[in-house]
């Protein structure tokens, strides 16, 4: 018996000895990919809080390559579905920064097929423009919704409130939050007492698309024929010209791989396609008018007058109806510079020509 038990206690031993470190290494590769993923949250707070201030190549690229990491430990086969789900939110995030809208659609429902209602992908369906997902921020109390409130107000400049969620948000999260927005904070800080009608948003050298709706709203009187009420809300504008479909483009049939959403930058061949379409909307013009110029080319066989953007773009029609008019220009009569930023006077100037 003895015997037997000599051999028995360092079996026991062995498989103990194995099994602790077994779990231990689960531990060590638990804690190493939550490193990771929060280095991932670190690195899309940073570019966003920038982003949100200036759009230009280098953080476009930067957001491309954030896409390529994330999508590189997505290749681990050990993943649990919700840090799936959190990745894949993650890089869709990421790719609206990077300006590839379709592709965050699709990476929001691969996170939601992975894990239903992660954070990450409430706020991913928030940013595409999902009403529910606006509820859901409002209703719930993670310190990110917090913040992604904050960052909703301070886009439709409500800066009073962004100031109020931007605290209540810094307070719970990592302090890095609040150095990354930390300048959109005092922005809205410096900002509180203006409206998006003040002089504020006419001084911007970018605009996003909803601040280029509001500031034709209250510069101009071309919109007004889209709100029967006394007093419409920014916000209100917004949902009214989107359902009347001045943000569609006209040369192709509009769906999710050309739309636009309020915080997309208002690029210049963005601002043509609404300014074609209030055009078009103010001569009465049917859609084979407003599309003539593609049908015409495409059906000759010819190639774009326009060296930058080709008879194929969803955006063809209004590039060339907004430069015949002379509504838009190129720039130095050459080329369009269709994902130039339009600054407020660049805008303001164009929307005086139209009659």
């Amino acid at each position: 018996m003895k015997k037997n038990l000599f051999f028995v206690v360092p079996l026991v031993f062995g498989i103990i000895f194995s099994s602790c470190v077994t779990t231990n290494q689960t531990v060590i590769e638990k804690n190493q990919f939550d490193g990771e993923l929060q280095d991932f949250e670190l690195e899309f707070a940073r570019l966003d809080g920038e982003m949100l201030l200036k759009k230009n190549a280098a953080l476009v690229s930067e957001a491309e390559k954030l896409c390529s990491k994330i999508e590189f430990s997505l290749n681990d086969s050990g993943l649990s579905s919700s840090a799936l789900a959190r990745l894949y939110a993650l890089e869709g995030s990421a790719s609206l920064l990077a300006g590839k809208k379709a592709a965050a659609k699709l990476l929001y429902e691969k996170s939601d097929a992975a894990f239903k209602a992660d954070v990450r992908a409430v706020i991913l369906l928030s940013r595409l423009q999902s009403e529910d997902a606006e509820k859901l921020l409002s209703q719930a109390e993670h310190p990110l919704f917090k913040l992604e409130t904050a960052l909703n107000a301070y886009r439709e400049n409500d800066f009073a409130k962004a100031v109020a969620f931007f605290d209540e948000a810094f307070v719970k999260l990592d302090p890095l939050y609040r150095t990354y927005y930390g300048a959109a904070r005092e922005n809205a800080w410096r900002l509180r007492s203006v409206s998006s009608t003040d002089d504020s948003l006419k001084l911007k050298n970018s605009l996003s698309v909803f601040e280029m709706v509001s500031l034709v709203k209250a510069e101009t009187s071309l919109l007004d024929s889209y709100a029967f009420e006394k007093s419409v809300t920014d916000s209100q504008m917004y949902k009214k010209i989107s359902d009347a479909g001045l943000l569609d483009c006209v040369s192709l049939p509009p769906d999710y791989s050309n739309s636009v959403s309020k915080n997309d930058s208002a690029t210049k061949i963005i601002c043509a396609r609404f300014l074609w379409n209030i055009y078009c909307a103010r001569k009465g013009f049917s859609p084979e008018a407003k599309s003539r110029y593609s049908s015409a080319f495409i059906a000759a066989g010819r190639e774009s007058p326009v060296l930058d953007v080709k008879s194929d773009s969803p955006d063809f029609d209004a590039v060339l109806g907004c430069v015949e008019r002379e509504i838009l220009n190129l720039e130095d009569g050459v080329l369009f510079m269709p994902e130039k930023p339009v600054s407020a006077v660049e805008l303001l100037e164009s929307v005086k020509k139209i009659r």
